[in-house]
């Protein structure tokens, strides 16, 4: 798949506005499909590789990149150039006519106004509105017509609040997508779709959801002014739905446009609330990158729950003695029916906002808890037992064509297949949580597995998926540190587990801590080396045909500090010592590799690396090296992962 992906070739799409801001932040609008992307200033970079008039290999542009000596971060390369494929940005060949029914048409409002005139009305017809409804709670109606009433001023209000937006964006030179009836709030209403605004920045985000903020406020004016109680009624509940932090209503918009530092962050805030929150109130996380904004938030929402319980509070003042003594004495079977129904609504209405918080309080209190309280693995383990799984030499068989075991031998192959437990799991089942306690080692005998991490606002992103052969689990054993992520079964999935007693009797004892390491991060020479486990065996000879071995004698100088470095080495026998500043910084081994650092950020070498035993390398000239990261997009991000990582211990330390 990796392979695929640097092999596609691309080229930027002719339906594609920009905007350029006076930071340096480019934002994109396809316009076919109403679909935008924020670029920093190096994603700007990486999009100019794709402009000219033919389609240009993945590959191709990334090597140009760092060829031309512009560093390029590899992960965040790929990345970016899938999202923009996935919005139609950058398109191969014959894109135009594969996706013609993803095109959404895009309509102008007749007239409109901006930012100012928005602030100016909403503050006018709030203090008018709040004037109106008069700082007490409406009344229900008495009569059908006044429930129809009712209903018809909630639609009206709904229906008010997506129009005014639509003259805002007209204000801004912006358009309008899928007008139409919809039922977001339970009811039938008139709705657009907002998000071109978005190219017009914070200014216009935040204008649409005043306006739409002002629905209700106007229909307030309007139904005191007619003296409708039950339109006064109806702009409050509109309010209330509008003004809601759960979901993308016009509250949370704005709250999101007053206060995110990012263009575009996911609304993920629901999932912060009810999962994160006291994990960054018990400083037990780094600093958020968007505290502001998720503070705001996380204040919005118990503010909004208060004016809710502040409003069933008072419907239910007004009704409740009435309506409990037509359920004792109504004079009807109907009436009667009317007045338990009318009860039992006031009183879950009033326990509603009592039951959010709670829920808020005591599932992120269960986040906390459940990794010392609930481990899954061990709830994993305890299924497994009784159950049928293949013979030891079966397992062992498997197990020899993995990279993580192949080497050892046939006793110890057979040692471990007798030491491991079988499990089937379906889709769906939790493997591994993200910081629990980790004691097995896992291997995927069939099926498939997601790896995810969770961001800092609750969120789940996938940074992996593992197939059969691959093997997880091992950073908790190796380094006893709580499980780094958490992994889901993506269908019907066979494990293969292994105990952390089991794994240091049977694989550190005879292979040691390092060499497992190495096997399982790096994956061994070559066609073991899990940089190279999608290749083509084609791909592979053509590399090892470009690699030549290099032997040093100990002492040599392999690279010198601040000097220009033309290579890229890799490690197939002996040790090498890496100086920085006259100090010894590392000592590598077999399988570790050396100057990927000056290569991908175009700088004289950071380090004097020496032989610290007779050593022999595999070496790959710079152009091919750069040919060689940018051609299977793992390899290259592995790579790059492994520079970060002593780029950061060189900051730290």
């Amino acid at each position: 798949m990796s392979t695929v992906v640097s092999q596609l070739k691309l080229r930027l799409s002719p339906d594609v506005e920009r905007r350029l801001l006076p930071d340096g932040i480019c934002l994109l609008k396809q316009t076919r499909f109403a679909t935008y992307l924020t670029l920093a200033p190096a994603q700007l970079e990486i999009l100019e590789c794709f402009t000219g008039p033919e389609p240009v290999a993945v590959q191709d542009a990334l090597f140009g990149m760092l060829a031309a000596g512009r560093p390029c971060h590899l992960r965040e390369f790929y990345r970016f150039v899938l999202a923009a494929v996935d919005r139609g940005v950058l398109i191969g060949q014959g894109a135009d006519e594969d996706q013609d029914s993803r095109e959404l048409r895009g309509h102008c409002w007749p007239f409109g106004w901006r930012v100012g005139p928005s602030v100016m009305l909403f503050v006018l017809f709030a203090a008018s509105g709040a004037w109106a409804l008069g700082g007490s709670v409406p009344g229900l109606p008495g009569t059908a017509g006044g429930w129809g009433v009712l209903l018809l001023s909630i639609i009206l209000a709904l229906s008010l609040a997506y129009v005014l937006p639509g003259c805002v964006l007209r204000g801004y030179g912006r358009l309008v997508y899928s007008p139409g009836v919809r039922s977001h709030y339970g009811v039938p209403h008139f709705w657009i779709d907002t998000r071109d605004a978005f190219m017009a920045g914070r200014p216009c985000q935040l204008a649409t959801a005043l306006m739409a903020l002002t629905a209700p406020f106007i229909v307030a004016v309007a139904a005191y002014l007619m003296n409708i109680q039950s339109g006064l009624l109806a702009a409050a509940v509109a309010l209330l739905m509008l003004s809601s932090p759960f979901g993308n209503t016009p509250g949370h918009e704005l709250v999101h446009a007053v206060f995110r530092r990012a263009r575009r962050i996911p609304h993920r805030v629901p999932q912060f609330m009810s999962g994160r929150l006291f994990c960054h109130l018990f400083g037990m996380s780094a600093r958020l990158a968007e505290r502001r904004y998720l503070a705001a938030y996380w204040a919005y929402v118990f503010l909004w729950l208060s004016g809710l319980f502040v409003f069933c509070e008072g419907v239910v003042r007004q009704h409740w003695d009435v309506w409990v003594r037509n359920v004792v004495f109504a004079p009807s079977p109907g009436a009667k029916a009317v007045a338990v129904l009318g009860c039992a609504t006031l009183f879950v209405l009033l326990l509603v906002p009592i039951i959010c918080q709670m829920w808020f309080v005591f599932h992120s209190a269960f986040v906390l808890a459940s990794p010392m309280l609930l481990n899954t693995e061990r709830s994993l383990l305890r299924k497994c037992r009784g159950k049928a799984s293949p013979s030891p030499e079966v397992m062992a068989g498997f197990l020899a064509q993995t990279p993580l075991f192949a080497d050892l031998s046939e006793e110890g192959l057979l040692a471990v297949a007798q030491s491991m437990t079988v499990s089937t799991i379906r889709k769906g089942t939790l493997v591994i949580r993200e910081g629990d306690c980790g004691d097995l080692l896992f291997v995927v005998h069939s099926g498939e597995v997601v790896v995810s991490k969770e961001t800092e606002t609750g969120h789940r992103a996938v940074v992996a998926t593992l197939a059969e052969g691959e093997v997880f689990g091992e950073i908790a054993l190796l380094d006893r540190v709580p499980r780094t992520a958490t992994v889901t079964a993506s269908c019907t999935t066979e494990l293969f587990i292994l105990p952390r007693i089991s794994f240091d009797e049977l694989l550190l004892a005879p292979l040691g801590a390092e060499r497992v390491r190495v096997i399982i991060q790096v994956c061994s020479f070559i066609k073991r080396n899990r940089m190279f486990s999608e290749w083509p065996d084609q791909a592979l000879q053509a590399l090892a045909r470009q690699l030549s071995f290099v032997d040093f004698e100990r002492g040599q100088v392999i690279i010198e500090q601040d000097q220009p470095n033309e290579a890229f080495f890799l490690i197939y026998e002996g040790q090498c010592d890496v100086h920085r500043g006259g100090e010894l910084y590392a000592t590598l081994g077999t399988g570790d590799f050396f100057g990927e650092i000056s290569l991908l950020q175009g700088v004289p070498a950071v380090a004097r690396v020496t032989a610290n035993t007779p050593s022999r390398c595999l070496k790959l000239d710079r152009d091919e090296f750069l040919r060689f990261v940018t051609e299977d997009a793992l390899t290259g991000i592995a790579i790059e992962t492994a520079m970060e990582h002593r780029v950061h211990q060189d900051f730290s330390g």
